[in-house]
């Protein structure tokens, strides 16, 4: 799929209010003062983002952090919709420094969560993921299956390990987890693991 650069503004305009009433279009981002459009996520997208949800509180519960299965986020206070993404998943550790702004977190989380769709730039916001303090990155790709995880190093986040399926476990630093794809008939399984005793989840 090619991206389109909308240069009519009638055009624009009309598209913009679109997604603005459109409930289906709530993952859609500003990055620097340019609308994305985000591509739909599909049934596998929002039940793998809700099971993230249930194993950070399996381990965390509602006490030792904050997670969301997608929120805002900002690097400013004020006039934060000129510039915010959408993760599929994050978790706020408690000594986390981000501002909860009631409509969006100023500052990043410590560990979030991106899952492709076909046409999708998650790849793309590492950047800003890095300026606003994320401290890991697990990106999951659909297309062929495989999990990426990148991690915070002097100010940016860096590939740190890949899993194909039936490939090691990826370890985190930031939560007590190692995530692995061990591979399937219709589609690859998602294995947590807690650290260090050993409890696991599949999805």
């Amino acid at each position: 799929n090619m991206a389109t650069l909308v240069l009519n503004k009638h055009i624009e305009e009309k598209l913009r209010a679109e997604a603005l009433h459109n409930e289906q279009r709530q993952h859609d981002e500003v990055w620097n003062g340019v609308t994305v459009i985000m591509p739909d996520a599909n049934l596998e997208h929002t039940v793998l983002a809700g099971f993230f949800c249930h194993v950070f509180l399996s381990i965390f519960g509602a006490t030792r952090g904050t997670c969301h299965p997608g929120c805002n986020i900002s690097d400013r206070i004020e006039g934060w919709k000129d510039n915010y993404r959408i993760p599929d998943f994050c978790y706020y550790a408690p000594a986390n420094p981000a501002q909860n702004c009631g409509t969006h977190w100023c500052g990043g989380p410590d560990f979030l969560v991106e899952i492709l769709s076909p046409g999708d730039q998650g790849r793309d916001k590492l950047e800003f993921y890095a300026g606003v303090g994320v401290q890991e990155v697990l990106i999951i790709d659909r297309e062929p299956w495989v999990l990426e995880l990148y991690r915070r190093r002097r100010n940016r986040l860096v590939l740190v390990g890949t899993c194909p399926p039936n490939g090691a476990a990826l370890e985190s630093r930031v939560v007590p987890l190692s995530f692995q794809l061990v591979a399937g008939t219709i589609r690859p399984s998602l294995v947590f693991q807690q650290l260090p005793n050993g409890q696991a989840w599949t999805w």
